[in-house]
């Protein structure tokens, strides 16, 4: 189950999504979205080594992509 909390902040409001099946619930929205913006994914080195190829269709999409 995922959760979304709201980051406010000068420019109006970001949302970030955690928890499990965040990115399968939300990948839908994110097209559009992501083309415009900065992504900062925060992972462990294991989960990006089982789970990032997962991302590689978002990465493309995005403006700018970054992964810590």
């Amino acid at each position: 189950m995922s959760e979304t909390l709201r980051l406010r902040h000068p420019g109006g409001v970001t949302p970030i999504v955690i928890g499990e099946g965040a990115l399968a619930e939300s990948a839908g929205a994110l097209g559009d979205w992501l083309a415009e913006r900065t992504v900062f994914v925060v992972t462990t080195p294991t989960v990006r080594r089982l789970h990032g190829s997962a991302l590689a269709p978002l990465e493309s999409i995005a403006r700018s992509w970054s992964v810590l």
